[in-house]
């Protein structure tokens, strides 16, 4: 039977027992409602919280007065974020924002040798095993990183 059939037939005791059933539900759904929208704004909240600038005043005034140093060097924006909590790279960054003198790492390049090309590496692979660059010419068609690496076996 349908609940429309069995409100028809149900006596006035009945009904109302229904309506505070269908009442407590309903309260119970908006209760869950409530909690979870609790937890959403909180979360929404920690979120941009996060987002939010992490420097105060007081940072910026260090950054810009150089602490110790006239030019910032990676040690120091480490240890100024381990004071202040936050990250070597946020620091750096802000501090390339606000034009704060900056002394990077120097990229260390690695020694490859001399820069050849292809055809080069190629040259000294048949000088190697005595072949004409023409009997040769497949290996063309190979990264020159794989070249480099059949000559350096070959030494």
């Amino acid at each position: 039977m349908s609940t429309q059939v069995l409100l028809r037939k149900a006596t006035e005791k009945e009904l109302i027992g229904y309506i505070r059933n269908q009442d407590r539900q309903i309260s119970s759904l908006q209760e869950e409602l409530k909690t979870f929208n609790d937890e959403l704004k909180s979360k929404q909240n920690k979120e941009r919280v996060r987002g939010k600038n992490q420097f105060t005043d007081a940072m910026y005034i260090a950054l810009l007065r150089g602490g110790e140093a006239s030019v910032w060097s990676r040690d120091a924006a480490k240890a100024f974020a381990e004071k202040h909590k936050i990250t070597t790279a946020s620091v750096i960054a802000k501090m390339k924002k606000l034009g704060v003198p900056y002394q990077a790492i120097p990229n260390e390049e690695a020694d490859f040798g001399k820069s050849t090309s292809r055809e080069e590496v190629i040259n000294q692979i048949s000088s190697k095993i005595n072949l004409s660059q023409d009997k040769l010419k497949g290996l063309a068609r190979n990264n020159i990183d794989t070249l480099r690496a059949m000559l350096a076996k070959m030494k």
